[in-house]
């Protein structure tokens, strides 16, 4: 159990980096190809996110949302259940 914790706390985060690096250079940076929306503020975010993915998705654009209330995967609108903007 000991060693387990270790590896968690201090071996996945490495382990998670190195993977993350390796496909991002195996898929030739893909995240260079998306443009990114940020909304911050006290109230309104939700609202604006989804106003927003619903104007480029009319607009004919391949898009995704991430909100506190939904998600979105450009096909399929689910409610967001944890109401967490940074997924685990």
């Amino acid at each position: 159990q000991t060693l387990l914790k270790h590896f968690r706390k201090v071996l996945a985060p490495w382990y998670h980096l190195y993977k993350a690096k390796h496909h991002n250079r195996k898929f030739r940076y893909p995240a260079k190809k998306l443009m990114h929306i940020g909304v911050t503020g006290t109230d309104g975010k939700s609202t604006t996110t989804f106003f927003i993915f619903s104007l480029l998705k009319n607009l004919e654009h391949k898009t995704g949302l991430l909100s506190g209330v939904f998600l979105s995967d450009g096909e399929n609108i689910f409610l967001n259940e944890t109401h967490l903007t940074t997924l685990p």
